[in-house]
């Protein structure tokens, strides 16, 4: 199945289905909530208002996993960069309660539609516990960032 397929809203159901223009402004006060929480821990440069902007540009993606009864239970916010050449997806925000349990098909799910999208690599944006949890899916730790808060605007 076409994954942009332009007669369709969202895509076909893989644990998490992607989801984009009127649908993804339908719903995004039951994803907002979820992106929020990802993000509280986060370093404050990336707000889920500016995601929701980068998902109607089609800049970023949003990934939605819903109940039986169709509500959302978790989100993932993922977006194309470029390093030097080489095109990344990154997992910017994720948030799902069972996320420890079945994490790992949404992350195979990502990892094909990153490839179907020529990209070379995946990068998970995460607190440092992240590591531990997906070492055994062959993702390793390149580097560390370090910030310091210099004041000002």
């Amino acid at each position: 199945m076409d994954i942009d397929s332009a007669d369709n809203e969202t895509t076909a159901k893989w644990g998490v289905e992607r989801i984009y223009g009127d649908a993804l402004v339908r719903r995004w006060s039951e994803i907002v909530p979820l992106i929020d929480a990802a993000l509280l821990h986060g370093s404050g440069s990336v707000t889920s208002y500016g995601l929701f902007i980068e998902c109607l540009a089609t800049v970023a993606q949003c990934w939605i996993d819903e109940d039986e009864y169709g509500d959302v239970r978790g989100a993932v916010i993922t977006r194309f960069e470029d390093q030097e050449g080489t095109r990344i997806i990154a997992v910017i925000a994720a948030s799902h309660p069972d996320w420890f349990a079945g994490g790992h098909e949404t992350l195979e799910r990502l990892e094909e539609f990153g490839r179907s999208e020529g990209c070379h690599k995946m990068n998970v944006y995460g607190r440092r516990g992240w590591l531990r949890v997906l070492a055994p899916r062959g993702y390793y730790e390149p580097y560390i960032t370090l910030t310091k808060d210099l004041g000002g605007a």
